[in-house]
């Protein structure tokens, strides 16, 4: 009952519907409010849990930002159920949380993460991240997964396919 109520804030027309997880209803509020404010469809969450059934209710969401260290279920457990469900591949994965050491970072890339914001976070950042994630999907030569592993110079597999994303595993296919 509480997504249904959750999901009538969902405003009518943004083209870009993002949807936000966080047990911290401050920094929930703050996050939602600067993006309503740049047009984008927003959708709350206030658990791992409650994202994951709302994600799968809605027939579209194209980003999640999820708080890395909510209780119960936090962002990096419902970051590796999404990569597990072929019907999620295209959202875009941004953790936002308090600052953590590299080695989170790291395994947030290994999942597939676009982008690790640290809290509290910065407006034009925000938005920045975002539109360039949605360009890069919309424009289909950059995937979750192929941008993030650019970033930490790490080698991970992609699930596309694509000849010129340059990860391991489709130059091996395509070459």
């Amino acid at each position: 009952m509480q997504a249904a109520k959750k999901l009538s804030r969902v405003n009518s027309n943004p083209k870009i519907r993002v949807l936000i997880a966080d047990n911290d209803q401050t920094s929930l509020f703050l996050i939602a409010s600067q993006l309503e404010d740049m047009d984008y469809d927003v959708v709350t969450a206030d658990n791992g849990f409650e994202a994951l059934k709302i994600l799968k209710a809605l027939k579209q969401v194209d980003a999640i930002i999820l708080n890395l260290d909510m209780p119960g279920m936090n962002g990096m457990e419902v970051a590796r159920r999404i990569k597990l469900d072929d019907r999620f591949t295209n959202i875009v994965v941004i953790f936002a949380s308090e600052p953590d050491v590299p080695k989170r970072i790291k395994e947030s890339v290994g999942l597939g993460v676009f982008y690790h914001l640290t809290k509290p976070l910065v407006r034009e950042v925000l938005k920045t991240i975002i539109s360039t994630a949605m360009k890069d999907m919309d424009a289909g030569g950059i995937t979750i997964v192929q941008y993030s592993s650019r970033l930490a110079g790490n080698s991970v597999e992609c699930r596309r396919n694509r000849p010129h994303c340059g990860c391991a595993r489709c130059a091996a296919y395509h070459h």
